[in-house]
C-alpha cells in the first residue's frame, strides 16, 4: 500500500438496497478511511426445472435458455442436481457418471 506499508483489498458485491448496511460494517469492522464503487450489471440466463425419473428416483434437472436463444438445447443447457444423482448412485450402487448420463439420454429421448 501507500509507502511500502501492508496492506489488503477487501472485494464485496451487494445490491444497491444493501449498499447503506455494507457501508456500515466495513467502517465498523476496518480501519478503512473510504470506499470505492462500482456498478455492474449482469444478464442472467431464464431457468425452469423439470424431474426424470430414474429406477423409482426423481431426478430433478435444470434447464437454462441463455438470451436470445428459444428453448434449451438439451445437449448443452440441461444440468441434473448433483445432490439428487448422489442419492440415486447410494441407492442403486450405480457410479454419478452412468446416472447422469442416463438422465441427460432419458431426457433427450422425451423431447423427440
Amino acid at each position: 500500500m501507500k509507502k511500502d506499508r501492508p496492506g489488503a483489498v477487501v472485494t464485496a458485491l451487494c445490491r444497491e438496497g444493501d449498499r447503506a448496511a455494507l457501508e456500515e460494517a466495513v467502517f465498523a469492522w476496518t480501519p478503512s478511511l473510504g470506499l470505492r464503487w462500482t456498478r455492474l450489471e449482469r444478464v442472467e440466463c431464464a431457468r425452469q426445472v423439470v424431474e426424470v425419473e430414474l429406477e423409482g428416483h426423481a431426478i430433478r434437472v435444470k434447464l437454462r435458455t441463455r438470451p436470445g436463444q428459444g428453448a434449451p438445447d438439451l445437449e448443452r443447457d440441461a444440468f441434473p442436481e448433483w445432490d439428487d444423482l448422489v442419492r440415486a448412485s447410494e441407492a442403486l450402487g450405480h457410479p454419478l457418471s452412468v446416472l447422469r448420463a442416463r438422465v441427460l439420454t432419458r431426457l433427450l429421448d422425451a423431447s423427440e
